[in-house]
């Protein structure tokens, strides 16, 4: 698993992520899209190689901490959550 680039978890009725998610220093793309996640493990924010963060029609209240890599708009799909209402 710490090779993992991408891991796609889209449409599993997932509440929350492990906080082991932070092993995945090598990830690359990470969808968490049409899931039930309020927030995200502070372990996101330590993944440093992650380029696409997919995260719509989730339960966010608040835009989550996200790594600080991902600048550009691009970078991160974040629509249909509470907070973009």
């Amino acid at each position: 698993l710490t090779n993992m680039r991408w891991l796609e978890l889209q449409g599993n009725h997932i509440k929350e992520l492990p906080e082991i998610i932070k092993n995945l220093k090598k990830l690359e793309i990470l969808d968490v899209s049409e899931n039930l996640l309020t927030q995200f493990p502070l372990g996101v924010a330590q993944l440093t190689k992650l380029q696409k963060l997919y995260f719509y029609k989730n339960q966010f209240q608040a835009y989550p901490d996200v790594p600080s890599q991902l600048k550009k708009p691009e970078d991160v799909f974040d629509w249909g959550n509470p907070y973009c209402s």
